[in-house]
């Protein structure tokens, strides 16, 4: 153990001549100096994200995923991946991290290692491509705070040295950038393309009841609808994240909970409305990228 704590101090700060390779922009995490020798090859982070971060085994195919293998969390959402120094094994390295993960105040929550602990399907763990994994191991912790980490160090068969990747969730409100579409421009573009796309109902991830910030948005749809006096469809749509049969569902039970909302709390009339949900059905941007991902999470209020 003495020389794991030793290893900590020494291991774990961040070498100038290192830190030169890094990619341009990067840094380490405050959080998680970096071990001794490493080189940032990835940098991601943004203000506010959505993270799929594993908590059981994971099997080869998406399609195949049991429900509860990942967990989503949103936040600010911190990618770093690390190429280690060469002569290091991934053992060593994870050693490292799994003191400074209990030192730093995070409790495991998931752990595996490799293909017999976390499944024939690890290897979608990792951003890096190319080869076959032959040395892997992975936890996922968290804090009192609320912060997530997911800690991944593998060694690929066509890499000559170990890779690290850090996933850090932080728990943080989400600014609220949208603007309100307001019932006039509700009107035109369904006098223009009978729907009008809005960006301004949010919800908490996996959950149906519109949050607080949606009240805005709530109210000048109710305006359009009880000033024309036209049935519309609330048309609830998601990404392409997770099961299709679970966003199907979650997509019908926010358009549902936005039809209530707009009857009970805004007076408009029931019947002129209709709850619809589509799941991922009707993207209108690619699923590849958050930036697509996040054009795709909306609410239309279609002409019926």
């Amino acid at each position: 153990m003495q020389r794991w704590a030793i290893s900590l101090t020494a291991g774990l700060l961040a070498a100038a001549s290192a830190a030169a390779a890094d990619r341009p922009g990067s840094s380490d995490h405050p959080l998680f100096p970096r071990y001794e020798g490493a080189t940032i090859t990835e940098y991601d982070v943004k203000a506010y994200d959505e993270a799929k971060l594993a908590q059981a085994r994971i099997v080869g195919r998406p399609e195949d995923d049991k429900p509860g293998t990942f967990l989503r969390a949103e936040g600010k959402v911190s990618r770093i991946g690390y190429d280690a120094p060469r002569g290091r094994s991934v053992l060593e390295i994870w050693r490292n991290y799994q003191e400074l993960l209990r030192s730093q105040g995070f409790r495991t929550i998931a752990t595996c290692e490799q293909r017999e602990g976390c499944g024939n399907g690890y290897w979608r763990l990792r951003r890096r491509g190319g080869g076959d994994l032959t040395d892997t191991r992975y936890a996922l912790g968290r804090r009192a705070d609320g912060t997530l980490a997911a800690v991944l160090v593998m060694k690929s068969s066509i890499y000559d040295v170990a890779n690290i990747e850090l996933t850090i969730v932080e728990p943080k409100a989400m600014e609220n950038r949208i603007t309100v579409v307001d019932a006039g421009a509700i009107g035109r573009d369904i006098a223009a393309s009978g729907r009008a796309i809005v960006y301004a109902i949010q919800f908490d991830t996996d959950k149906t009841v519109p949050t607080a910030a949606s009240a805005p948005q709530l109210a000048e749809i109710a305006r359009y609808v009880k000033a024309s006096r036209k049935p519309v469809l609330v048309v609830g749509h998601t990404d392409a994240s997770g099961d299709y049969a679970y966003n199907v569902r979650l997509s019908q039970g926010r358009a549902a909970a936005i039809t209530a909302a707009l009857a009970t709390a805004h007076g408009v009339d029931r019947a002129l409305l209709t709850p619809v949900g589509v799941g991922m059905a009707a993207p209108v941007a690619s699923n590849a990228n958050p930036a697509g991902q996040a054009k795709n999470r909306r609410v239309e209020i279609v002409a019926r």
